[in-house]
Formats: structure tokens, sequence, C-alpha cells
């Protein structure tokens, strides 16, 4: 054992200890080592002495911390820095598995699928740390570690730390930023303050030498490869292996270009063009004009952090497609500041050419954006701000582009597509909501009886379309679509049983039956809809004037997000008759665990869930070593636990219906569950599965959430009202002790508010809950279990999510910013807290979140994003 070990174990005892030596690169030394404090393996990285000495610490250490905040699945976080007994360190995870670079090594080629995607996920770690103003500066091999064939980008931000740390001294150590063979032309000729630019040049290094076994510039000599990179033209990929695509050659040359400014502007840029057959680059692109088939020129559908290039026919917005138009699907990723909020809602214009969809803006705040086919960035539409993320059940574009229909605080309002002021159409209705041809209509589900209902677009008095048949069991009719000739209107009818696809005629009132599914949408002789599973897009061909269906349902979409709510289903798709078709896939959901530095990592990389099984309601154990969570299909969710150590996954229930993990007892051995097939009550369930649930509170409207201070005995249990299966409406909070004299009497009520997620202090002696008042929720916070006083509004404009910390001290919440908060409780009479901000809330990470006993998160990321699709008619062939 040396002496540096040595010294650094001693210096570092009582956070770290050191295992083994891993490795040692030109600028750090890295070991294997146990955090003390998080039972946990990771990789301490040490500055090389002959470094440490040139570079001011303080500098160092501020630099590297910017990057600690970063989020993403595909970046490795940053968990700890600092300096000891004159050592400068850092630490990051340790993954198991290997390098690409070490991958490369054994394998010398890729396959070109692998190749692409692994291209367009690093590509995604290095868009996002972009948008954070973080630049990488070394992208290499060597600094993308394979864990179970996912990639993590590594060392973010250390050659900035080194380089602003050092500055001009680093030279007299011999080091230069950057490794030869992936430096960009402007680090090889000293440019000391490089841009994005550099790591985009850095992956188009990688993704030549993943397809061609060798780097595109190579010399016996670092001098020989920096004048190669200097002097002479990138190599075509294909001319080395003919299996290569012209657009991946293209995207290739694109990122190598000399000129930073010649290369994608952003790594999301890079990303689409993998995505985009048509891609080629500016040397040999060649007009798209030939006879009747003549192209759109390139457009590019940008959303910030991915363009999308846009191949479609020349008058793709005017005419019906030809038969022979090509076929484009690609990937619609957005930025974090005009992100999809949930699963979004969204809406197509007629002509296909403007997509406005329910986003999250730079402030948390959720809004409706437009992005058109013309436009490089969406835009907010203002007088549409403070929607709340998945309740905002339809939106709907006017048959002529000019305004948006959208529901808010109970009620449709339309609002001019470029903004303005808002006015009100009607109230006492709840979603599903379309326009007449004409746009003098606006047909749209009544809250009760829950029937469609149509009114003047201008406001104006109601009018009864459909009544549900509740002899049949019909309990409603949603999604209204009117047809062309507007002489019809196809919905959903909801029974017990499965939904249908109806059509009502409305001269006579007669009501037409269609097919079993979901969510209707009529474009170009096709009928649209979700199989009844809700699982599936579906078209048929359909006879407009009889309402009936002229042809078999074929699969357009196998994997379709967002239908299914049971409420009042969720919008996974928008469609229209130009040949465009817009939609929510399922995505990968990767179980995370979060510090309260913000720093993200995979709580198991190999374990990914698919968003179809919605995956919530995460628990964590009280030793930290388990969680509990739901896992299931909507409405047959079953309570799952996965050892956090990497051990497996284990089903716990098996009951029909729903069941969701509520609350651990102190012991680990038992847990509290709601379950059932239609309201939700309270059980106890074994944590080992060694006995059947047992019913501990049977409620006559069901349970939404539930707190329980297993030491004192107390549960506080959220309720649904029985309105909320029709109306926007929320329930009350009730006190139960089992066994010790508690009664569900007891209860925080109001006719002003909605009480919902209460949470017991660690310490029983104080409650928080949301309370929503005035179309707003915030945070509040009052005394348990005598709750009748007066209670204190943590959240100062909007709050949700409420958990208390281990130790009790704080409350954590997620603010109207999206903003993850801590509420210092430094008085108890009369009751008061100060706030601090912990980190911000990324769009594609979960507000639905456990406390783990050493104070980190564990919930789920993922990237939320749509699929375009252009000529769907060519699906159908």
């Amino acid at each position: 054992m040396t002496d540096t070990f040595e010294r650094l174990q001693a210096a570092l005892q009582d956070r770290y200890r050191l295992d083994r030596l891993l490795g040692e690169g030109g600028m750090a030394v890295v070991y294997l080592a146990h955090d003390l404090r998080h039972d946990r393996m990771v990789a301490v990285k040490v500055v090389k002495p002959e470094l440490a000495g040139a570079l001011g610490s303080d500098r160092f250490l501020r630099e590297i911390r910017t990057t600690a905040s970063l989020q993403h699945p595909h970046i490795l976080p940053l968990f700890d820095s600092g300096e000891a007994d004159g050592f400068l360190y850092y630490v990051m995870p340790y993954v198991e598995g290997e390098s690409l670079r070490a991958k490369l090594n054994r394998e010398g080629q890729l396959s070109v699928t692998d190749a692409v995607e692994l291209t367009a996920k690093v590509a995604g770690a290095l868009q996002a740390a972009h948008d954070a103003g973080v630049v990488h500066r070394d992208v290499k091999p060597a600094n993308i570690l394979m864990s179970r064939g996912e990639p993590l980008v590594a060392d973010f931000g250390i050659a900035l730390a080194l380089e602003v740390g050092g500055g001009d001294r680093l030279t007299e150590t011999g080091l230069s930023m950057g490794t030869p063979n992936y430096m960009s032309p402007e680090q090889a000729t000293g440019v000391q303050h490089v841009g994005r630019a550099t790591d985009i040049y850095a992956l188009g290094c990688i993704l030549y030498e993943a397809l061609v076994g060798d780097p595109p510039f190579q010399g016996s000599t670092a001098v020989a490869v920096l004048g190669s990179i200097l002097s002479d033209d990138p190599p075509l990929a294909s001319k080395q292996r003919s299996a290569v695509p012209p657009n991946v050659d293209a995207v290739i040359q694109t990122a190598l270009e000399k000129i930073p400014a010649d290369r994608f502007t952003t790594a999301a840029d890079l990303a689409a063009a993998l995505a985009d057959p048509g891609y080629r680059h500016r040397s040999n692109a060649q007009p798209a004009e030939t006879g009747q088939s003549v192209f759109w020129k390139r457009t590019a559908l940008a959303l910030a952090a991915a363009s999308v290039l846009l191949a479609a026919l020349s008058g793709w917005a005017f005419n019906r497609p030809a038969t022979d138009a090509p076929l484009f699907q690609v990937p619609l990723h957005l930025p974090d500041d005009q992100a999809l909020a949930g699963t979004g809602f969204f809406d197509l214009s007629r002509d296909g050419t403007v997509l406005v969809y329910q986003g999250v803006g730079r402030l948390g705040r959720t809004q409706l954006w437009v992005r058109r086919a013309t436009e490089v960035a969406s835009t907010p539409i203002t007088g549409t701000e403070g929607l709340n993320p998945g309740i905002v059940p339809d939106v709907a574009i006017s048959p002529d582009g000019a305004e948006v229909l959208f529901w808010r605080d109970g009620s449709f309002h339309v609002v001019p597509i470029t903004g303005g002021e808002p006015q009100e159409v009607t109230d006492s209705v709840w979603g599903s909501a379309d326009w007449s041809p004409d746009g003098q209509w606006v047909y749209l589900r009544r809250m009760r009886p829950s029937g469609l209902t149509r009114v003047p677009s201008a406001g104006g008095a109601p009018e009864i379309v459909t009544l549900p048949d509740t002899d049949a069991g019909e309990t409603g009719h949603v999604w209204p679509d009117v047809l062309p000739s507007g002489e019809a209107v196809v919905f959903e009818a909801r029974s017990e049983g499965e939904s249908r696809i109806k059509a009502v005629r409305l001269s006579s009132g007669e009501i037409v039956d269609i097919v079993a599914g979901r969510y209707p949408r009529y474009a170009d002789g096709r009928l649209f809809f979700a199989s009844p599973d809700g699982d599936r897009l579906v078209a048929a061909p359909f006879d407009v004037d009889r309402q009936t269906l002229t042809g078999d349902p074929r699969t357009v979409v196998p994997g379709l997000r967002g239908i299914g709510s049971p409420l009042a289903g969720s919008v996974g798709y928008a469609v229209s008759g130009t040949g465009v078709l817009a939609y929510a896939p399922h995505r990968q959901v990767v179980v995370s665990m979060v510090t309260p530095q913000g720093a993200l990592l995979a709580v198991d990389p190999s374990w990914r869930l698919d968003s179809a099984d919605g995956p919530s309601f995460f628990v964590s154990s009280p030793d930290g070593m388990r969680v509990a969570f739901r896992l299931g299909p909507r409405g047959e969710g079953d309570v799952w636990i996965k050892d956090l150590d990497g051990g497996p996954l284990s089903r716990l229930t098996y009951r029909a219906g729903e069941e969701r993990p509520l609350a651990w007892g102190d012991d680990g051995r038992v847990l509290i569950a709601a379950s059932g097939e239609t309201g939700l009550d309270l059980w106890t369930v074994l944590a080992d599965g060694s006995e059947e649930p047992r019913l501990l509170y049977d409620h006559p409207t069901g349970i939404q959430a539930a707190s329980w201070h297993s030491q004192t005995g107390w549960i506080a249990f959220a309720t649904v009202l029985e309105s909320w299966i029709s109306e926007p409406e929320g329930g009350e909070i009730f006190f139960l002790r089992p066994g010790r004299g508690g009664s569900s009497d007891s209860a925080i009520s109001s006719t002003r508010s909605t009480n919902t997620s209460p949470r017991i202090s660690p310490d029983g002696t104080l409650l928080a809950h949301t309370a929503t008042e005035g179309g707003q929720t915030n945070v509040v916070l009052r005394s348990f279990p005598e709750a009748t006083g007066g209670r204190i509004q943590i959240s100062a404009d909007g709050g949700s999510s409420p958990a208390w910390a281990p130790s009790g001290s704080e409350l954590y919440y997620v603010n109207g910013d999206a903003e993850m908060m801590a509420a210092r409780v430094v008085s108890r009479s009369p009751l008061r807290v100060e706030r601090r901000r912990l980190f911000g809330m990324s769009p594609g990470l979960s507000r639905d979140f456990s406390v783990t006993p050493n104070g980190d998160f564990i919930t789920t990321s993922s990237e939320p994003e749509l699929v375009m699709v252009f000529n769907w008619q060519r699906l159908l062939q």
C-alpha cells in the first residue's frame, strides 16, 4: 500500500473507506471506495499532485460544483468534491461495466444501429449539459461508461475546472486539455475558451470510430494527429464500411467541419439528423423536386433542445399527399424551458402545420405553447398561464387556426393562438372538446349528466346533444369529434365494461354504434381510435355519411401513452388529414435517486420500467434498503418491492383491482396500502408476503393518500369525494388510530378548499398537506393530531408533494416554479418556518417521490417527448 493511498485514506476516513486503485489517467488517479454516509460504492478521483499544485483549489472546486446539478439519464453525476490534506478530489458513482474505450478495444466496431443509438443518447446528455451552460471539453470513449448497455457520460466540467483553476499554469505541467484524436481544430490551435461546437466535433469522431474501428484523424505522434485534424478533410465512413447509411455519413461530415459555425448548432440537431434518412451534407445535397413528387425543402421544427428535420411533400399543408410520398417518423424532443407537461395534451391544426401543446416554461409555469412548422422555436400563448399539468383534459385549435379552446378552473375558454385575453365559453364542463367545421360551435362534455353538449363559440346557452344510456350501463360520453360535414359527431361512450365508439346524427339525435374503442378522431377517410385497452392506436376506413367502418382496423402505433385516465382519459395523439400525426409513445422510466444537491443517479441502471405500467407511489423503507411502489396497467396495479442494493424485484400483492403502497411501519415489516376494484380502502400487508392483507378501514368513496405514524398509531388519510368521478373536486383529510381510541370523525374539511396529500411529521406533532383554493394548490402546515386550530401556508405561489426530512426539522415540497424547496421549522409557537431552495426539478423528473433515511429522494426520471409522423397514410398501405 503506497504512502499516497494511506495519506488519502487518513484524510477521507470520516467520509470514505478506500478499497483499491481502479485506474490512472492523465489528470487523476481513481480509487474504488465505500461511501460511509450513504452506504454505497463510489469512485473517488484525485487530481494528480503536479496538477493540484498548479491549481487554485477554491476556483477548481467552485467550477466543478457547477456540474453537480446536471440531471440526465445518460450523465454520470457528481456526488461530492473537496480538498483534504492537500488532495483535490471529486466523487462520482461507481459503475460496474466498462468504458466505451474498452468496448471498442475489445469489439473493434459496433453495429450501425448500436453506434447510431449510442451517439443519439450521448447527444442527449450533451444537450442537457449545454442547456445548463456546461461544455464537457473532453468527450472521448474513455469518458463514456457502459452500464448494462446504456452510456453514461462522465467527468462533465472537469476539464473546465482544471482550465479555470489553473489557467496558463497548466502548460507548465505538460497538460493539454482534450485528447488528441478527439480534439477540435480550435482546441488544437490553443483556443482557450471553446464552446459546445467542440463537444459536437468530438461526438462526430466517436461515431466515426464506432463504425469504422479507428478515429477519423490519426498519426504516429500527437503532433501528427493534430496536424491531420487541422489540414485533412474528414474521411467518409461509408468508404470504409459500405453499410453506413448516407445520412450517417453526412452527420459525421457536418460534425467534423473545421469551422465551429459550420457544425450542428446543437447536439440535439445532430441526433435529429441521425433520425432523418433524408439528411445530407451541404457538399452533396441534391434538389428534391422530381415530377409530381415535389418535396418540401427541409424545414426546422427544432423544438429547441431537439431539432426535427421535416421532409414532406410540397403543398403538404394544403393538399392531400400523393400515394408515393415518403414516410417519416422522428422523435420530437423538447428543451426544459419548453417541455411537454406530464403526459401532455396537444392538438394539430387542420393543415398539420401548427402544434399546440401544454408545456412547462422556464419557471415551471404550465401553459399552452404553439409551434409552427416554419419557425424554429416554440412560443408561449399568453393568457393560458397557470394550467395544472395532467389535469387540463383537452386542447383544440379552431378550424381557421386562429384560436385555441382550452380548459382551466372548471370552464372552457377561447384565446387567440397569438396570445391575449381568454374569453370564457361555458362552465360546468369537464374536458373533451372539439369545434364544428364552421367554427360557430364547440362541442363539450358536461359534468352532470355526463353527456355531450354544444355551446356557441362566442358564448351562450348550452344545448344538450347526447345523454348516456344508463339502462345499457353507460356512464358517460366523452371525446367528441365533429365530422367534416358538421352533421354528425363521433364520441366515446363509456360503461362499466368496455368503451365503444359511437356517432350521433345531429338532425335526428340518432345514435349509431360503430366499434369497441376509445378516443376517436377522423382524418382523410379513416377513423382513428385507441384500442379498448388504450394501448394501441388503430385506424380503419370510414364512411362519413353512414358513420360505419368499411374495413378492418389496422395498428398505426403499437405503444400509445396517455390513454386511460380514470377521470377523463388522456389525449395520446392528434392527427390531420394532410398526413401529419403526433403521438406520445410509451417511454422508458428510470427509477432514480436525487441528492439534496440535485445530482441524479439511476438506482439500478438495468432497472427500467415502461411508462405504460404506471410506476408510482414510491415509498422508502425505514432503513432505506427497499422501496415499495405501484406497478401495473391502470386500474390493475399491484404493490412491488425492490431491494436497493441491486437485489431482485418482487411482487407483494395479487388482489383484483388497484393496489398502492402508502406508508411503511417503523419496523419495516408492515405496510399500509390502498386497495380495491372501485373505491380504494385501507389495508395492512406484511412486507414479506407471509400473510394475506387485512382490511383496516373501508371508506365509501375511497382513499387518495395516507400517512402513518406507527409509534403513536395515528393514520391521516385523504379521501376521494364522490363527485371526483365526474368533477375536478378533491377530498377531505381524516384521522384514524385503530385500536387506540382514534376516530375517523376527526377531519380537516373546508367548503373553500380541497385538502389532500397528508404527511405526519416524524415526531407526530405536525401535519403537512396540500390545500387547493381558487384554482391554486399550496402546501400548508398545522398542529397534529389536534388540527382544529389555524394553519400556516408554506409555499408562497403554488406548491405540491410535501414530504418530511428524516430528522423532522425540514419539510420538503415542490414550489410553483418547479423547484425542490426545504422549509425548516424555526418556531412552534407561533408556528414559523424558514425556506431555502434545494434544486430545480426538470420536466422529466416525477413529483411523486419518497425521502430515504439519508435524505435522498427516490423518484422516476424520463425524457418527455412526442413522435411526429409525416405521411401516415403509408402506414396503412
